[in-house]
């Protein structure tokens, strides 16, 4: 007897485990399918039902980007920088300048004087 209740466990813990594992998958799903609904309503995307997770995912990133170049404030955390190539020091792209947090206080009320 005790041998038959050992290989009627081996073989339930399996099908115990894929459940298990299935039901967080789907938890999981239903979390990550919320928050890029939450992002697509914030960024005025309107979701469609035939991407998968992952063509939603690019269609937001495409959209912060173009949000980012269009919007003037993000103009002053980025700066051109050098980075020479085989001799050739011709400008080649941005890079983002960090800031202290004294520095960011002070854009901020330089803005709201300006805009409020």
């Amino acid at each position: 007897m005790q041998q038959d209740s050992i290989i009627f466990n081996f073989f339930t813990a399996p099908s115990e485990l894929f459940r298990a594992l299935l039901l967080s998958l789907v938890v999981m799903n239903f979390g990550i399918t919320e928050r890029l609904k939450s992002m697509e309503n914030h960024l005025k995307i309107s979701p469609s039902s035939s991407e998968d997770v992952f063509e939603r995912i690019k269609r937001l990133e495409n959209r912060i980007l173009y949000l980012e170049s269009i919007s003037p404030e993000y103009l002053h955390f980025l700066e051109k920088t050098t980075q020479p190539k085989s001799g050739d020091s011709r400008e080649t792209g941005t890079r983002k300048r960090k800031y202290s947090i004294r520095s960011i206080d002070e854009f901020i009320n330089e803005l709201e004087e300006i805009y409020l």
